[in-house]
């Protein structure tokens, strides 16, 4: 059969995604006429359109081709380093053609970058990115030709055991020391929705709205999960769950009142001269825990099964400058029993809360809209005066 007429057919079987042996079947059904696969390949086959080169990228092909180990390492260099995409078969086809063969090279030794490449592998270094992500970059098989590199520009290799610690996420996160209001901030949430757990060495806390956990997450370089993404967990509503991990952040805290099973025998922070001035922060951090504000905006109740903490948060508050700060109880019969209460709906009290605590606008944004009146909503539910409350 002429060859235009298999042409024909085999590109009007090909159109419908037959295989090359189906073709060669209905071929020979239907004109009678037998015929090889790999002939039907060698006259119908199609090529890809080649990809061109220009003389620079060729020059640097070649020679890295002559003086890198491995083609897998090359491939992955050139594609990453200067957008050239180029298949194996095709880099030995284009070395063959110019006849340019490999060196014998030492294995532990892959010399593919030039001089800008040491300068930047170096600038990286410094600025924390591991031996190891490098050599992955950079398409070298170990880390020591990296290492190799930074000596050779007289730059200070790191401690592998501290490089570690340091990439830690939280690895500067301290609580021995408030120097901060996001510290601060982390404290006061920490007193009320937190918890700590000695015996594995770590710091929680759960809360239900994740700005605010998003917030110090991103501050403080911690990861936060969603308690609900768990399948044991049925809570209709999400909850989130931040934890710090490592003895040393359980370290010089016993004196910031966070302790095991807090609850009844929370303590106030006894902080340091210089911490006083981040206690507004504090009692932020308690309002977003354990506290309320009224979605009119016009009152603000903090309460606490702990007496101790209770009366240091009156004192706090008293210091600040706010008017007839009581302490009452009242009956929880949810869970705790008795618990303590501080409650003022004073203009006076209101304006310095949203001039020394809320502020700014972060963390919580929901009790901060409450107070400052961004989202207009119904009166809340407040704690009915019938209950009885006792003066204490």
């Amino acid at each position: 059969m002429d060859r235009r007429i298999i042409k024909k057919i085999y590109h009007y079987y090909h159109n419908k995604k037959m295989t090359t042996r189906k073709v060669k079947q209905e071929i020979k059904k239907n004109y009678n006429v037998i015929i090889k696969e790999s002939e039907i390949t060698l006259m119908v086959g199609h090529r890809k359109n080649p990809i061109y080169y220009s003389d620079r990228q060729i020059r640097l092909i070649l020679n890295l081709y002559k003086n890198c180990f491995t083609l897998d390492k090359l491939i992955e260099y050139l594609k990453n380093r200067h957008s050239i995409e180029i298949s194996k078969g095709a880099l030995v086809n284009l070395a063959h053609k110019r006849g340019v063969k490999k060196k014998t090279v030492d294995a532990y030794w892959q010399k593919t970058i030039g001089y800008k490449d040491e300068k930047e592998i170096c600038r990286l270094y410094k600025k924390g990115i591991s031996s190891k992500e490098l050599a992955n970059k950079y398409g070298f098989k170990s880390t020591k030709s990296i290492i190799d590199i930074v000596k050779k520009h007289n730059e200070e290799v790191k401690n592998p055991n501290l490089f570690r610690k340091e990439n830690k996420s939280y690895f500067n996160f301290r609580l021995s020391l408030i120097d901060s209001e996001d510290k601060a901030y982390f404290l006061g949430l920490l007193l009320t929705d937190g918890y700590i757990d000695s015996r594995h060495n770590r710091i929680g806390i759960d809360l239900t709205d994740e700005d605010c956990i998003s917030y110090l997450s991103e501050r403080f370089h911690i990861p936060y999960t969603n308690l609900n993404d768990s399948i044991r967990n049925n809570r209709k509503k999400n909850r989130y769950r931040m934890v710090v991990y490592g003895e040393e952040h359980l370290q010089g805290i016993s004196r910031l009142g966070l302790t095991d099973r807090k609850s009844r025998t929370l303590q106030g922070p006894n902080l340091y001269e210089e911490e006083s001035k981040y206690i507004p922060s504090i009692i932020r951090g308690v309002i977003d825990g354990d506290g309320w504000i009224r979605k009119d905006g016009k009152e603000f109740f903090i309460v606490s099964a702990s007496y101790s903490f209770i009366k240091w948060l009156k004192k706090s508050l008293d210091d600040l400058g706010f008017k007839n700060i009581k302490i009452t109880t009242k009956e929880d019969d949810r869970r705790y029993g008795k618990v303590y209460l501080i409650r003022s709906a004073s203009q006076y009290n209101i304006n310095l809360l949203k001039t020394l605590v809320y502020n700014k606008p972060y963390g919580m944004q929901r009790k901060y809209n409450r107070l400052y009146q961004i989202q207009e909503g119904p009166s809340e539910t407040i704690i009915e005066e019938s209950q009885k409350e006792i003066m204490v």
